[in-house]
């Protein structure tokens, strides 16, 4: 509920009702005198008396009767929006049919089935593509899904106590919250816990074998996809040696590994992710050319690259935009942030390319140390040292007492970019 709805929203979709909670109340005043396509405001459990309508009222006023209007699989049921990590969101549209079959592909993989228990616990936004999978996948056998606004450790370990929670989704993040929480997860009573998984960020190793040692009582597995196509992979029960691993294919979608011309390359060489499948977007809402540019011959490029092992389970190793080019070579950041974020002093870790007047771009890293660390540059460039090859270590270290995030607890590069730039605007004039 911010600029992004008056300053985007207003010119791709032509809102016409708005439902919010009355935290939002000043946010949705700005935006109806913006958007004036908008005839319909519901505040949703309002905790004061409003001038909008309530939603209880809302529901009460409907009639009773089924609507009268005719609905295929292949109508447009949702638009969602990407992340934006790498520029602007953009509206993806969702059809019934592939909504429904990420749905139907979840519960067969997560074991849900009918006459079993299913407690969802949510903590990603709802806007998330992920969340109307996920939630039918309850719905489906009559189960309920419990959702977190705002994630605190207390209040997530009560919920997965109290709601017997079979099921949860915790951005990777959230889960290394979760270790500042809890030292030992058998104090609690999890029995219960059927699957856990990490979203928006691959989970670090540190993560998922601090889980294990303080007794999460099943593995932290993950899945792969994009807005435009989620759940393609699934790595539902991992060791600690596959915990980066997206796992293996659902049974419905296929995916390629392409070079940079188009053509498939060999088991575990890195390339750009292509997928294909019934889960796969309708496309763009808006805009037929970036859609004719991304889906070719009914293949998804991703803009991510990665590679399969030899047990034919995919790796992501980053985002191609996010890829650094220094002096020739390629550097991707999330193997300078997997080698960084090994040392115990340092809590998180994210890397950029910054513009380099020699080398094109050189690697700068953004460092939160653990309370009560004391960490110098030289600590981090040392370290490096051991693991990478030279050109790879960070030229600029910058420590923060935290990294920005978007709502799907992914790290804000953009935000990041220009945070360097704001303060070292007179290197860059120079270069």
């Amino acid at each position: 509920m911010n600029s992004f709805f008056t300053v985007y929203l207003k010119g791709i979709i032509p809102i016409s009702a708005l439902f919010f909670d009355d935290n939002y109340l000043d946010s949705v005043q700005r935006i109806l005198q913006e958007v004036d396509s908008i005839k319909l405001a519901v505040c949703i459990q309002p905790k004061k008396e409003t001038e909008y309508v309530s939603y209880e009222s809302f529901i009460e006023s409907r009639t009773t009767s089924e609507p009268d209007s005719d609905m295929e699989d292949e109508d447009i049921h949702s638009i969602y929006f990407t992340s934006g990590t790498t520029g602007t969101p953009k509206g993806v549209m969702r059809t019934h049919a592939s909504n429904m079959a990420m749905a139907i592909e979840f519960a067969f993989l997560l074991h849900i089935f009918p006459n079993h228990t299913c407690n969802w616990l949510y903590t990603l936004p709802i806007s998330s593509s992920s969340f109307y999978g996920l939630a039918i996948s309850a719905f489906l056998v009559g189960g309920k899904v419990v959702l977190l606004k705002d994630f605190h450790a207390e209040e997530c370990m009560r919920l997965l106590v109290n709601e017997q929670i079979t099921h949860t989704l915790l951005a990777s993040t959230a889960w290394d919250i979760l270790l500042d929480y809890v030292e030992d997860f058998s104090k609690y009573d999890l029995s219960h816990m059927k699957h856990a998984l990490w979203g928006g960020m691959t989970i670090p190793e540190w993560t998922v074998s601090q889980l294990e040692l303080r007794g999460f009582p099943v593995p932290v597995g993950g899945s792969y996809g994009l807005t435009e196509s989620p759940g393609a992979t699934l790595n539902a029960n991992p060791t600690v040696r596959k915990s980066k691993s997206a796992g293996k294919l659902t049974p419905s979608m296929e995916i390629r590994i392409a070079d940079e011309n188009g053509k498939e390359v060999q088991r575990g060489q890195v390339g750009e992710i292509a997928v294909r499948g019934p889960v796969l977007m309708n496309g763009y809402y808006n805009n037929k050319e970036l859609t004719e540019a991304t889906i070719v011959d009914g293949w998804f490029r991703t803009g991510d690259c990665g590679f399969f092992d030899e047990d034919g389970e995919l790796f992501v190793v980053d985002r191609i935009k996010d890829m650094i080019v220094s002096g020739g070579e390629n550097i991707y950041p999330t193997e300078v942030e997997n080698v960084i974020a090994g040392l115990s002093t340092v809590r998180e870790v994210a890397i950029i390319g910054v513009p380099d007047k020699k080398w094109g771009q050189s690697v700068l890293a953004y460092v939160v140390p653990e309370k009560q660390a004391t960490l110098i540059k030289e600590d981090i460039v040392e370290h490096c040292r051991k693991f990478l090859a030279s050109y790879k270590k960070p030229k600029h270290v910058v420590f923060i007492e935290e990294i920005p995030k978007n709502l799907m607890g992914k790290f804000d590069k953009i935000q990041l970019l220009k945070m360097w730039q704001a303060t070292n605007s007179e290197t860059l004039s120079s270069q």
